[in-house]
């Protein structure tokens, strides 16, 4: 018996400090790579981000978002992949500041203010085209998105340019410019080493490594859709994050678990339930976009 647990979804962890205002309006905190990370103070500065952003007028709203996920292709002029490979400290120093907290933004029906489901997503132009998983923007509650990067800076989901809601994957853009981003690679063999980095239950920017295990195809009705299993843990909070090679490009996004149980009975030695780790292909992202 296979059981889907959960599409590697989002949640709503505690409130924290306040965030800090730079000059050119952007809502920034002070994550940083190998810093002490204060989780409640980020999901804070999410929620009083968003709020800064709809009372300025800079928040797309939901209706926008769940609209424009009828877009199934865009154009985008996307980093080309190097061959250079890194050492696991030196591969999460250089990405981290394309991995982004994907925020949905809900009003809290008890005291009535913003809070903040995170989930992720990754840079991959400099314009600020993101990649994330399709049902963050699907919900019925949000009222806008916001996303912050792993330099701590937030800013307003401005509009979705893509999107193939089979394979669950969204191609937003940041209101913003000069990002960090990643490369997209189509190359991860079986026993190819990646990390990820992702937000699991709200631990903000882990990271977790391991291999590709196999590539496979989906059975979804008449569709036969791509998916990747990897050996890197990861959990609720984790959609749409990157999962990365030794060269820093993104081979694949975190989309779901899977608990394959015994037919009968409970999990013994001889016939035990085992846990996998499913993302989507890079080749998925890449159908979505012309390149330029």
């Amino acid at each position: 018996m296979t059981v889907l647990l959960f599409a590697a979804g989002v949640l709503q962890p505690n409130a924290g400090q306040a965030a800090r205002i730079d000059p050119a309006g952007v809502v920034c905190t002070s994550i940083r790579y190998g810093q002490t990370v204060d989780s409640a103070a980020v999901t804070q500065a999410l929620a009083q981000a968003g709020d800064r952003f709809i009372r300025e007028g800079r928040a797309t709203p939901r209706s926008s978002l769940t609209n424009q996920l009828q877009r199934r292709s865009c154009t985008l002029q996307l980093t080309k992949p190097t061959k250079a490979k890194y050492g696991l400290p030196q591969l999460a120093a250089l990405t981290q500041p394309s991995v982004l907290i994907v925020a949905r933004l809900y009003q809290c029906a008890s005291c009535n203010s913003l809070h903040a489901a995170p989930a992720a997503g990754f840079i991959i132009t400099k314009g600020g085209a993101f990649v994330t998983s399709c049902h963050v923007f699907e919900n019925k509650d949000f009222v806008t998105v916001v996303a912050m990067t792993g330099e701590g800076r937030i800013y307003p989901v401005a509009e979705i340019l893509a999107a193939n809601t089979d394979s669950d994957l969204a191609i937003g853009r940041l209101a913003g410019t000069g990002f960090t981003a990643r490369p997209l690679s189509r190359q991860a063999p079986p026993g190819a080493r990646i990390l990820v980095n992702s937000h699991p239950h709200g631990h903000f920017f882990s990271l977790s490594e391991g291999i590709v295990a196999r590539h496979f195809w989906e059975r979804s009705g008449e569709l036969n859709l791509p998916l990747m299993a990897i050996t890197a843990d990861f959990a609720p909070g984790s959609s749409g994050a990157p999962v990365l090679d030794e060269t820093g490009a993104a081979v694949g996004v975190v989309d779901s678990i899977v608990l394959r149980m015994p037919g009968e009975g409970e999990p013994t030695a001889m016939n035990p339930a085992f846990i996998f780790k499913h993302c989507r292909p890079a080749s998925a992202v890449l159908d979505l976009i012309i390149a330029k």
